[in-house]
């Protein structure tokens, strides 16, 4: 994950982000009796997310100046030598990713996405494949919104195209500024199964509310190794000490 560069922080701030974490404005909200759930939300401080089957590497970029304190390396990084990135590997255990260990690496091949692919001018609008446009179910979610990213699969295994959407309910003249206090410039997920020819349901929705958040692309690929595709939505939050890379995991409910 190739984010840009931020100010130089104090060392206070470097220790308490190490230490307890960081908090930052984006809220997500999961409408509940839906057809999905969350599995796992995983985010890279200052770096990304690496994602494969049924393990999870979330990478966390080292301070540049935690060496100017000797105190904090030996009682808190004692086997740091130095590197680049620490790492916390999560890895799939029944029905949730659970945390099995750490190490410290230079090395971040493959992960998360460029910084350019994400939606850093709010300006994204893309364009849905043209069989949409005869579905009113989406086509009427969509008026006056913005397309931020899209993927197409098969979620519950029935032979037919399903739709993950993610849009911004502001029009493509609305560029979406970072103090913006209108409500307009969250961002939604919407999961849509085909039902008929031009059918399509409402199965979830997922709500991200945050005048810091870049959305980066949606995937559909199987992460738990159940033969289920899942559905990842990468992010992107920053502020004025610190940025991230989030990667939200959903998964299809078992229906009885």
């Amino acid at each position: 994950m190739k984010a840009p560069n931020l100010l130089t922080k104090k060392f206070f701030l470097i220790y308490s982000i190490l230490f307890f974490g960081v908090f930052h404005m984006a809220e997500s909200v999961v409408t509940k009796e839906q057809l999905y759930r969350k599995i796992g939300e995983f985010e890279g401080l200052e770096a990304g997310v690496r994602v494969e089957v049924c393990k999870i590497s979330v990478y966390e970029q080292i301070g540049p100046n935690i060496t100017e304190d000797e105190q904090f390396v030996k009682l808190y990084m004692p086997d740091w030598q130095g590197e680049k990135y620490k790492v916390k590997v999560f890895k799939w255990v029944d029905t949730s990713f659970v945390f099995e260990g750490r190490y410290y690496t230079n090395n971040d091949t493959g992960v998360g996405l460029e910084y350019g692919e994400y939606d850093t001018s709010g300006t994204r609008d893309l364009k849905l494949p043209d069989k949409y446009s005869n579905s009113t179910e989406i086509s009427n979610l969509l008026k006056g919104s913005m397309v931020k990213a899209f993927a197409e699969g098969d979620l519950n295994s029935d032979g037919r195209l399903d739709l993950v959407l993610v849009y911004g309910d502001s029009t493509a003249s609305t560029k979406r500024y970072i103090l913006d206090e209108d409500p307009k410039s969250d961002y939604h997920l919407v999961i849509f199964e085909k039902a008929d020819k031009n059918k399509y349901v409402k199965r979830f929705t997922h709500d991200v509310f945050s005048k810091l958040t870049l959305v980066g692309k949606v995937e559909i690929r199987d992460v738990n190794n159940d033969r289920i595709p899942d559905v990842i939505l990468w992010t992107f939050w920053f502020g004025g000490s610190a940025s991230g890379e989030t990667a939200e995991f959903f998964s299809r409910k078992k229906v009885k």
